[in-house]
């Protein structure tokens, strides 16, 4: 990472004295059984030999062996410290020095891959040991915590001593302040770790350092942060992590947005660190591996230096002064073919897109190496993957790059180790421009500041009584003679008192002055008090008119929409009113008013019968009576030339099951067209029915008339008892 000073030039075309070739080494697993015929042999310290087995698909009958070289060759028997001091140590001092560097493990699945970047507690891989060695270096420069801190942005802001104190007050100090578990202490993973004692000599003494530390995955070709603290539900339990995406900062290096990164003041909390991560990487079990990764890890390690102030106490407060330098440790997972995996479903899925990414890999460094040969200006197909558009500021010479190729000898992965040295040899020949960063900042301050003020603070700690002698005896006497007399001077004493009286006045002076400032300040703060009030007083005057106003608005939208039914409701009656009543006809095609034949050319019509031919003969008395006529069965244009009527007869059944025989007629009324058109007029039914039995009638019930019956109970008495119709009087 570029030291944040601006945006950095395009780069141009690098001299070979500027360029390095990328440096790839090769180490050799360790096979399980020492009886096994291997296709893997070193040949000295830069040379392996690859032999074929007697069956190989690439062999073509014909037995060939073939050497690759490489920068250094590991075989069996060398140690995880070995293997970090020739491929790993560089690095490490680089980023000391501002400068990146990038170093990936590649291989088929199987070949020690991630072995070699994490190793064992007690024999630390490359990842641990980076870690062990730039703490030893930078731990007497360590700036406090919180001095530098991320903006989120893939730079960094400085801040003072005490504001760093400050927030590590609040982000740390307040919310544990309750005893932590016992089951938090406990570092499982890294166990009885044994610490690499190296160290690094090109320190920059007059710089204070903060150590940052990120861990990300490339999935499925989608990135996500293994460090991010993912929101807890108690009932959906934790949500799934989020992917994140690439961008590109002020100083076009590519970065992943929103990434956790957490401030580490020694290994053992950056492995722990990494630990976590770890726990949560993508892993599966596989045919050829037990714990097959299922994703490439990165590990990025950020050194962030800033040179002192001119007395060697504080960081210089100006964020351009920052160099940013990082080492990225990736783990690649392992290419492997389905045929030997048995894979199917998400691990099949997985190992495609595994695939995929290594061959955007491969394709990326080809094209690289063949604009570099033939000068061609071939677009580099960065962003086919997420893993090389990380990394594309790598390869366009913004830092060393080391790749190790892991190989497991066995005669079986043959077929596939040979595709692994193909690549190998290619990669070493693909340039880098060499970084030209550096940590050292031309600020004109004396070098070994930071010494003599550590020097100046032991000296004020160790001799306290040089900066405070102790007091002289009251009745010393300096002289070997008699005493002098004693001489009293009144100039003196009134030159004394005077100056006591003015000490007095200035210190009555100054007290009043203070209570003159804090007079002032007092009523200072009694107007922004009132000017607050005011505010707020104001502020909810507008909320209350707001308020009225938006009651007014939802009244207002309510009688809108109150209208708008009305007016909706009655629009649709109008339509209704207007088709049922008020609609007129367009006029026709054909008008048989305009065709109406007169009645006296009635022997002059001609009638077409269309008879279907699965009607059946009712054999009726009434019969159709059509005096000029012609039936078909199937109606065609020709036979409508010269007729004049049209019947269609139709059968159906009706509720009883009787046969109803229908006839539909028209007029036939020839078009504008030269066509002919029937306008029908008239349906007769022919039914037949069925007599039945012949029964006598019973009379009929006269109806019920209110007129005819008695509404007087007298008149219905008397009838009753004289049996007459009218009532007589009788005289007593």
């Amino acid at each position: 990472m570029k030291s944040q000073r601006g945006k950095s030039q395009r780069k141009q075309a690098a001299s070979p004295s500027q360029s390095e070739p990328v440096e790839v080494y090769c180490r050799i697993r360790p096979i399980d059984d020492p009886g096994d015929t291997v296709c893997v042999k070193p040949i000295g310290d830069s040379l392996v030999q690859l032999i074929p087995p007697e069956i190989s698909s690439l062999r073509n009958g014909v037995t060939k062996e073939y050497q690759y070289t490489f920068r250094q060759v590991f075989d069996e028997t060398a140690s995880q410290k070995a293997v970090f001091d020739q491929t790993a140590l560089p690095l490490v001092e680089d980023l000391v020095a501002g400068k990146n560097g990038l170093l990936f493990t590649y291989g088929v699945t199987g070949s020690g891959k991630t072995y070699t970047m994490t190793g064992e507690p007690q024999d630390q891989g490359i990842l641990p040991r980076c870690l062990d060695v730039l703490f030893n270096s930078i731990d007497n420069y360590q700036a406090k915590k919180y001095v530098f801190r991320p903006d989120r942005m893939n730079r960094f802001e400085v801040q003072t001593e005490a504001d760093a104190m400050m927030e590590r007050q609040r982000r740390e100090i307040m919310p544990n302040l309750t005893t932590p578990s016992k089951a938090s202490l406990k570092r499982p993973e890294s166990g009885e770790r044994i610490c690499d004692p190296t160290k690094v000599d090109t320190v920059e003494e007059d710089n204070n350092y903060a150590v940052f530390v990120s861990y990300i995955e490339i999935y499925n070709n989608y990135v996500y942060d293994l460090l991010e603290e993912l929101p807890y539900n108690s009932i959906t339990g934790y949500k799934p992590p989020q992917t994140k995406i690439l961008r590109t900062d002020s100083g076009d290096n590519m970065y992943v947005h929103n990434c956790t990164e957490v401030e580490v003041k020694q290994s053992q909390d950056a492995i722990d660190v990494f630990y976590k991560g770890q726990r949560r990487r993508k892993v599966a079990h596989t045919a050829l591996n037990a714990e097959s990764s299922r994703s490439h890890s990165v590990f990025n390690i950020r050194l962030v230096q800033a040179p002192l102030d001119e007395r060697g106490e504080e960081v210089v407060q100006d964020s351009e002064k920052i160099c940013v330098s990082q080492l990225s440790l990736v783990d690649l997972a392992g290419s492997e073919r389905s045929n030997r995996t048995k894979n199917s479903g998400d691990r099949l899925k997985e190992a495609g897109n595994i695939n995929q990414s290594l061959m955007v890999l491969r394709n990326c460094l080809e094209v690289l190496r063949e604009n570099q040969k033939t000068g061609a200006s071939k677009m580099v197909p960065y962003r086919d993957s997420r893993l090389t558009h990380l990394f594309k500021n790598f390869f366009d010479g913004d830092g060393k790059v080391r790749m190790i190729v892991c190989v497991n000898p066995k005669m079986t992965e043959y077929d596939e180790t040979i595709h692994v040295m193909k690549f190998a040899e290619m990669t070493q020949e693909v340039l880098i421009t060499k970084s030209q960063q550096s940590n050292k900042f031309d600020l004109g301050l004396t070098p070994g500041r930071r010494h003599l003020h550590e020097l100046q603070l032991e000296n004020a700690v160790a001799s306290p009584e040089i900066m405070n002698p102790p007091p002289l005896p009251s009745m010393l006497d300096f002289t070997f003679g008699p005493p002098f007399p004693l001489l009293e001077v009144d100039l003196l004493e009134e030159r004394e008192s005077d100056i006591q009286d003015t000490a007095c006045r200035f210190t009555r002076g100054e007290n009043r002055g203070e209570s003159q400032i804090f007079k002032i300040q007092l009523a200072d703060l009694l107007e922004e008090r009132d000017i607050q009030d005011t505010t707020y007083r104001f502020t909810r005057g507008e909320s209350q008119i707001f308020k009225i106003q938006l009651a007014d608005l939802l009244e207002e939208s309510q009688i809108f929409k109150i209208q708008l039914s009305r007016f909706t409701r009655g629009e649709r009656l109008d339509l209704e009113y207007l088709t049922l009543s008020s609609s007129k006809s367009r006029q026709p095609v054909v008008n048989p008013r305009y065709h109406r034949r007169s009645k006296s050319s009635g022997s002059a019509e001609q009638w077409l019968e269309h008879k279907p031919a699965d009607i059946v003969e009712t054999n009726t008395i009434f019969q159709p009576q059509m005096t000029k006529k012609k039936s078909v069965t199937k109606l065609d244009v020709k036979d409508t030339k010269t007729a004049t009527k049209y019947v269609l007869t139709h059968q159906e059944q009706d509720s009883s099951d009787e046969l109803v025989t229908k006839l539909i007629k028209g007029d036939v009324i020839p078009t504008l067209g030269g066509g002919a058109a029937v306008v029908f007029h008239d349906v007769e039914t022919l039914k037949q029915v069925s007599p039945g039995s012949r029964k006598r009638r019973s009379p009929t019930t006269p109806r019920y008339d209110p007129a005819l019956q008695w509404t007087d109970t007298e008149e219905r008495c008397s009838v009753a008892l004289e049996g007459h119709k009218r009532s007589r009087t009788t005289n007593l």
